[in-house]
C-alpha cells in the first residue's frame, strides 16, 4: 500500500482513490499477497449478525488453490485491509479485518484458469463453536453476564485477532442457569431477556468492524451523525469543498425503498399494540402485560389506522386485545425485575418496528462507515413548487443495518441498507389543493 493518499481530489472514485490487500496465510503459517488474482471480494456486516463474514472469488491459472493446500479446513486464513479517504476530516479510516476460510467451492474451470468461491467467516465464529458453556450465574446483571463471556470465554482481543467488545449497562440482577449453549446462544438469549439502564428493550449483539457490540438500538439511534450521503443529481450542490465541487463520494446510486408502514402487517405483528400472557400454575392465576402504541405522540398515525380508542376516550387502551406472548409467570420473574412485565411485547414492538421504514443504495466504498452508524441521506423532493428541493420526509437520520462490501478490479463499492422507525412531525409544505 501507498504510505499516503492524494492530498487533494475531486471524486471518491474507489478506482482510483482506494487502496487495498489481501494476505493470505495457509495452513503451514506461510504468507502471500492474493489481490493479483482476487475478480472480486464481498464482505457483510449487519446489525442483525452475530458475525461478519463474505466470499471471495479467485480465477487461479497457476496451481495457486492446490500448491497452498487451501481445502477449507478452517486452518487458512485471510487478512485484508481497505483505505479511503474520509472527506469529512481530511483524515482515513480503514476497513481491517481477519477471516478464516470456511468453505471453498470450484466453479468455471477451462484450459487457462479455475475460478473458485472461497467462503470466508469472522475467526470467532470457529471459537464459539468450538465451546459450550454449562453453568450458574447469580446475582449478575445480563451486561456483567455478556461481559463475563466475552472477556473470559470467547476472549475477544487476545486470541490473536484483534477485536473490540463493547457493552450497554443493563438493569436487574438474574439468576440463571445456562443449559449447554454456545457463547453466542447465550449472548443472543441475553439481549433477547434484558433492559438496558436506559430502560430500552432492544438490545442487539453484532459484530462490525470496529469489533463485537452488546447495545441498543436505541443507543445506536442516538449515535453522531458519521457520514452525510446524497442522491445523485440533486438539484442543488452540497458536500462542497473548497473548490467549488461536488465530491462525489456522497453521491447514492440505485436508491430504492424497500418497504414503508405496513398498516395490516404491523398490527397482526405488535407494531402498534401488543400484550403478553403469564400463567401461573401454583396459583392458577393469569397476568396480562401490555405496550400500547404511543398515539398520543404521534396523532396522525394513531388516527389515520384506528388506533386511538374510542372518540369520548382518546388514546386510552387500544389494541390491548393482541395477545403476542404466553409464558409461566415464574419464568419471567427469574428474568426480569417485576416491573418490567411488559418487556416482552415491547421488544417485539421495537424490532417490528425496524422493518417499519427501510431503504437501499449504492455508494462508492467508504471504510469510515459501518453497520450500526447513524448517517445523514439527502432525497429530493418532486413538488415543483416547493422552496426546499429536499423530501421532508425521507431526507434525514438513518440508521445503517447492514453494508455489503464489494472490492473487485472496477474499485470499491458499497451497498447499504438503513432503516428509521418513524418520521417526526408533519411536512411543512403540502401539495396545494386541486381546483
Amino acid at each position: 500500500m501507498a504510505e499516503e493518499l492524494a492530498p487533494s481530489f475531486e471524486t471518491l472514485d474507489p478506482h482510483t482513490i482506494s487502496e487495498w490487500n489481501c494476505e493470505f496465510t495457509n495452513y503451514k503459517g506461510d504468507s502471500a499477497e492474493l489481490s493479483g488474482i482476487i475478480t472480486q471480494m464481498s464482505i457483510y456486516e449487519s446489525i442483525y449478525n452475530n458475525c461478519m463474514f463474505g466470499n471471495i472469488m479467485i480465477q487461479d491459472g497457476t496451481g495457486y488453490v492446490e500448491a497452498n493446500g487451501i481445502v477449507g479446513s478452517g486452518l487458512e486464513k485471510f487478512h485484508f485491509e481497505i483505505l479511503t479517504p474520509n472527506t469529512a476530516s481530511e483524515k482515513t479510516s480503514n476497513l481491517e479485518k481477519e477471516f478464516k476460510i470456511d468453505s471453498i467451492s470450484g466453479g468455471v474451470k477451462n484450459p487457462k484458469f479455475t475460478q473458485y468461491t472461497i467462503g470466508i467467516s469472522s475467526p470467532y465464529l470457529f471459537i464459539n463453536n468450538q465451546k459450550l458453556i454449562s453453568r450458574s450465574f447469580l446475582k449478575m446483571t445480563a451486561s456483567e453476564i455478556a461481559e463475563y463471556v466475552g472477556m473470559n470465554i470467547m476472549e475477544f482481543g487476545s486470541n490473536g485477532v484483534w477485536t473490540d467488545f463493547t457493552v450497554s449497562p443493563s438493569l436487574h440482577e438474574k439468576n440463571m442457569v445456562v443449559p449447554n449453549w454456545n457463547p453466542f446462544q447465550l449472548l443472543n438469549f441475553l439481549a433477547r431477556n434484558s433492559v438496558s439502564a436506559d430502560g430500552a428493550s432492544n438490545y442487539l449483539f453484532f459484530e462490525n468492524n470496529d469489533g463485537f457490540k452488546f447495545v441498543t438500538v436505541d443507543e445506536l439511534k442516538d449515535g453522531d451523525i458519521m457520514r452525510a450521503f446524497t442522491l445523485k443529481n440533486m438539484p442543488m450542490k452540497i458536500g462542497e469543498d473548497g473548490g467549488g465541487f461536488t465530491i462525489d463520494g456522497s453521491m447514492m446510486e440505485k436508491y430504492s425503498e424497500q418497504t414503508r408502514f405496513d398498516i395490516s402487517g404491523g398490527q397482526v405483528t405488535g407494531r402498534y399494540g401488543a400484550s403478553i400472557l403469564t400463567h401461573n400454575i401454583l396459583e392458577k392465576s393469569l397476568a396480562s402485560y401490555e405496550v400500547e402504541y404511543d398515539g398520543e405522540k404521534d396523532p396522525i398515525m394513531a388516527e389515520g389506522i384506528g388506533l386511538n380508542g374510542p372518540k369520548d376516550s382518546p388514546y386510552a387502551d387500544y389494541n390491548v386485545w393482541q395477545r403476542n406472548g404466553f409464558m409461566s409467570a415464574n419464568g419471567l420473574y427469574a428474568i426480569h425485575d417485576k416491573g418490567e412485565k411488559s418487556h416482552y411485547p415491547h421488544y417485539d414492538m421495537k424490532k417490528t418496528e425496524m422493518n417499519a421504514n427501510t431503504i437501499k443504495f449504492d455508494v462508492p466504498g467508504d471504510s469510515n462507515c459501518w453497520a450500526g452508524d447513524v448517517v445523514m441521506l439527502r432525497i429530493p423532493t418532486h413538488i415543483h413548487s416547493h422552496d426546499v428541493p429536499e423530501d421532508q420526509y425521507m431526507t434525514g437520520k438513518w440508521l445503517v443495518t447492514a453494508i455489503h462490501h464489494k472490492i473487485n478490479t472496477a474499485g470499491y463499492t458499497m451497498t447499504i441498507e438503513c432503516m428509521k422507525d418513524g418520521f417526526f412531525g408533519d411536512p411543512d409544505k403540502v401539495i396545494e389543493e386541486r381546483s
